[in-house]
């Protein structure tokens, strides 16, 4: 059950949009149509984002579990590296590589800037 009024009317999901109505995409980039592309590597884009955000949370895990114990992590006493901070480098250069091919795509992009009138009752479009 849902606090909404029943005034707002029933929800809509992104499938039912007019597909010729701009709609915002969270990564930043113009409004529009995704291409199969772009909804492509903005799954990886999330799966990423997921990937460090779980790596973070067991990395510091781990170490609060090897520093109550007095114990050092294994890897980084044999190879002078934390396994932790490698893993993160590795998944942040895939997700840098990500944005860039969505900002190469949105390049040819025409885009505009949407702005609210001071009263917030009209929008303004400037290229």
């Amino acid at each position: 059950m849902t606090d909404a009024p029943p005034s707002l009317g029933p929800a809509r999901n992104g499938s039912e949009a007019d597909p010729v109505t701009p709609r915002l995409r969270l990564t930043g980039t113009s409004a529009g149509p995704v291409s199969s592309e772009e909804a492509a590597l903005l799954e990886l884009r999330a799966s990423l984002v997921r990937t460090v955000s779980a790596n973070q949370r067991d990395a510091d895990l781990i170490r609060a579990r090897l520093e109550r114990a007095s114990r050092i992590d294994p890897i980084r006493e044999v190879t002078g590296r934390d396994a932790f901070d490698a893993n993160q480098r590795g998944t942040m250069a895939m997700l840098e590589a990500v944005d860039r091919r969505l900002d190469a795509l949105d390049a040819g992009r025409a885009s505009a800037l949407i702005e609210t009138t001071p009263a917030a009752n009209d929008l303004l479009r400037r290229p």
